[in-house]
């Protein structure tokens, strides 16, 4: 609901602007003594990622209230491969091979920007969970049920702990910290699956033994 998803984002900015201010606040109570000169330089790039966090935060917060406007009919082949094209640059430089298996006429009715965005963030989610594997590959399915369409999107990266399963679709939570994850992705992509009735859960891994998330979407809005 729009209640709940404000209530998160709330808490989004909340978290980060008290992180900012306890950082702030102690580097220029130290800005002079030079015992603390590491510490402040840590804060400063902690308060840098915090500031990330916000930008992200509101630009995902302005497309989300967008997201029952422009609406249109569109290819999904045609959407996923167009995002995959403009991460070509970076899947060539970490030798990540993918496949694309989605029939040429499936179309969707939504919005154009959010679906890109959802492919996107499980797209980085995956180059994150593959950085240690030597053969990495994505593939990306699609077919239809009844009055929906299923998206397998799957990767054979370290894959995803039972516990952590329902997990990483909450807010902040990450297990690519190092790799510049900051817990958000997840959140977002579920968020904007659920504001159309959409649903998104992890599976049993289609290659090797990485990751599946399953992406259920409905033809009618």
């Amino acid at each position: 609901s729009l209640e709940t998803y404000a209530l998160e984002i709330t808490h989004i900015i909340k978290t980060s602007l008290s992180h900012i201010k306890q950082r702030a606040e102690f580097n220029i109570k130290h800005f002079h003594e030079q015992q603390y000169q590491g510490i402040m330089e840590k804060y400063n790039k902690d308060i840098m990622k915090e500031i990330d966090k916000l930008v992200i935060a509101i630009d995902f917060m302005s497309k989300y209230t967008r997201s029952e406007k422009n609406w249109e009919e569109f290819n999904t082949k045609n959407i996923i491969f167009n995002v995959f094209e403009s991460y070509a640059p970076i899947l060539e430089r970490e030798k990540i091979k993918y496949i694309i298996e989605i029939q040429d006429n499936i179309i969707l009715n939504y919005n154009i920007v959010l679906f890109q965005d959802i492919i996107t963030n499980l797209l980085n989610n995956s180059i994150k969970a593959m950085k240690d594997i030597e053969d990495r590959t994505i593939k990306v399915s699609a077919f239809t049920e009844g009055d929906e369409l299923n998206i397998l999107f799957s990767d054979n990266g370290t894959g995803i702990k039972k516990e952590d399963k329902e997990r990483i679709f909450e807010i902040y939570h990450t297990t690519t910290a190092e790799d510049g994850g900051n817990g958000m992705g997840l959140y977002m992509v579920k968020t904007n699956l659920t504001a159309i009735k959409a649903t998104i859960k992890v599976v049993d891994s289609e290659i090797n033994n990485g990751a599946t998330f399953k992406l259920e979407i409905p033809f009618k809005r």
